[in-house]
């Protein structure tokens, strides 16, 4: 019986504790199917609690206000550099903050998820997002570009100067550079904020010839000079010391951190007339008679007495670098008579062909042509295919273009164009030579394409304004008058009227001052180019002359308008 009664409570023991384990499974399954509930009825378009989006707190927030709340934070999102000084906007630099990913990716919160029990405490552990970020390539270059070309300063090496009449290191100076990758990298690695200063990975970039090295080398090079330079000519002995060679002394990089000594020539020049003094005659002068470029007569004059001076420099270069004791002897040598020229010109073409050729050739790096309209319509020119570019003589062929199409309908003088009526923005592209009114009829017309088509128009083969740096010639631009004065460009009425504007156009010092007579031109002038272009109206005729250089001025346009002028008018 005792054993019955215990085997008994055995068993009831047992069921007891199943029932109780079941009970706590039951629970735990109440549990859990109610977290699952709840992570499934959780909104399906918000953050949860304690997410944050680059560090700034979303939780709760729906998917819209994340996005508004991104949009606004990065609305006038800048990007800073110190090395160089900078400050652009995100989208100069190419970065754009995708808010909407952004936002979906803080909300985004799965189905299969919500199934996993407790996934929702994950969520809220795990809730620190960075904004989604997208970078246009090209932009993002051009702008590490630009920080890189200002951030460049090239190293100086140090050298030898002059100093109160002796040698001296002149202090080599470190460069820097900034790597455009390098900047671009670091853009890309740099967290996103409002303001964010990104690092440019500055660099030092030392000197090839430092100070010391330097230093090193000029007591050496005041070991050469210490004993000074004799120069023998003709048995007269002529000597330099150190203190005069100093002064024509330069130096150049040798190679192998070494400075090669040379000479300034233009400083040698006393020292070579002291050397040639005891020998020298001057040269006579031979006297060449020109009547329309060929020469007609020629008076000789005496040969000279003096000594090679270009020997002499070569000398002194190759003694400098190989030897301790300077001593070299200067070349006699038989100096030609000086040239003096006598030139006249014939009213003919050989004569007009002859006169601008020379006026080109004395004034350097200019182009003429000349073409008469009557009379004996010659048609000359010196240079007249040499490409310049244009200035604002371009504006007679977009000219062309706004009337060609007034002429076809297809505008009206009235029409509106930056502000004002295309009649009004010819008369300044003319008479003031505005640009923005040029710039406005060439996007109107349909750009540089389409104002090069009008150019061929007119036959001007050597004038393309469709190019980064456009060109021209003054035979294109001889061609355009004579054809425009000719009425073979458009309307006897829209000629008289360009014509009238270029009558009134403001700059009048080139062609008009010089021919005396009324003109209707256009100029140009743009850094170094200055050219007038325009038909001249006298009394023996019109004709069309243009004139571009590099490097002139006014009074010398000035001056091959009166001497055509002159030759014209004889």
């Amino acid at each position: 019986m005792e054993r019955i009664k215990r085997v008994a409570t055995s068993g009831l023991f047992r069921l007891r504790r199943i029932d109780h384990t079941g009970r706590l499974w039951r629970s735990v399954g109440i549990v859990t199917g109610a977290v699952v509930v709840a992570q499934l009825l959780f909104p399906y378009d918000r953050a949860p609690p304690f997410a944050t989006v680059d560090r700034q707190p979303v939780g709760i927030m729906s998917r819209a206000e994340i996005e508004q709340l991104t949009t606004q934070r990065y609305k006038h999102g800048a990007i800073v550099t110190t090395q160089p000084a900078s400050r652009a906007t995100f989208a100069e630099v190419g970065l754009k903050v995708e808010a909407a990913t952004t936002a979906e990716q803080a909300t985004t919160y799965p189905v299969w998820q919500r199934l996993i029990p407790l996934s929702f405490v994950v969520r809220m552990l795990s809730g620190s997002h960075a904004s989604s970020v997208s970078y246009t390539r090209l932009a993002v270059e051009k702008w590490a570009r630009g920080i890189e070309q200002a951030c460049a300063v090239a190293a100086q090496d140090a050298t030898v100067g002059i100093r109160d009449g002796k040698l001296a290191v002149t202090p080599g100076v470190v460069g820097a550079r900034c790597p455009q990758q390098a900047v671009v990298d670091s853009l890309k690695s740099t967290e996103l904020a409002p303001e964010m200063l990104v690092a440019t990975g500055l660099q030092t970039v030392a000197p090839k010839l430092t100070d010391a090295v330097v230093a090193s080398q000029v007591k050496k090079i005041e070991a050469v000079i210490a004993k000074g330079v004799t120069v023998d000519v003709a048995g007269n002995k002529v000597t330099a010391e150190a203190n005069e060679i100093v002064q024509w002394l330069t130096f150049t990089d040798g190679g192998g951190g070494q400075f090669k000594l040379d000479v300034d020539t233009s400083k040698l020049q006393a020292f070579i007339a002291r050397v040639q003094q005891p020998i020298y005659a001057a040269p006579g002068t031979t006297a060449v008679s020109m009547r329309d470029g060929i020469e007609i007569g020629r008076t000789a004059g005496a040969n000279g007495r003096g000594i090679d001076a270009a020997d002499l420099v070569a000398q002194l270069r190759r003694e400098l670098n190989q030897s301790d004791d300077i001593s070299v002897v200067a070349k006699v040598t038989s100096l030609a008579p000086k040239l003096a020229y006598s030139r006249s010109y014939t009213n003919s073409t050989a004569g007009l062909q002859a006169l601008v050729n020379d006026l080109a050739s004395d004034k350097s790096n200019m182009a003429i042509a000349v073409t008469e309209l009557d009379g004996q319509r010659r048609n000359v020119s010196a240079n007249g295919d040499r490409a310049y570019h244009p200035a604002s003589t371009y504006k007679l062929f977009v000219a062309y273009g706004v009337i060609k199409r007034i002429e076809a309908s297809q505008w009206k003088w009235a029409d509106q164009i930056i502000g004002t009526t295309v009649d009004e923005c010819l008369t300044r592209m003319i008479v003031d030579s505005d640009n923005a009114c040029a710039e406005a009829f060439a996007d109107k017309i349909g750009g540089w394409g389409a104002v090069q088509s009008d150019v061929r128009a007119t036959g001007a083969a050597g004038t393309n304004l469709n190019l980064a740096a456009p060109v021209g010639t003054v035979k294109d631009q001889a061609l355009f008058l004579q054809k425009l004065q000719n009425n073979q460009l458009m309307s006897s009425a829209n000629r008289d009227k360009l014509l009238a504007l270029m009558k009134r156009q403001h700059y009048r010092a080139g062609i008009p001052s010089g021919a005396g007579y009324e003109v209707a031109d256009k100029v140009g002038f743009l850094g170094a180019n200055l050219h007038d272009s325009g038909l001249v109206y006298t009394p023996h005729g019109i004709y069309a002359l243009s004139v571009y250089s590099s490097g002139g001025s006014w009074a010398d346009i000035a001056d091959v308008a009166r001497r055509v002028e002159t030759l014209l008018a004889s």
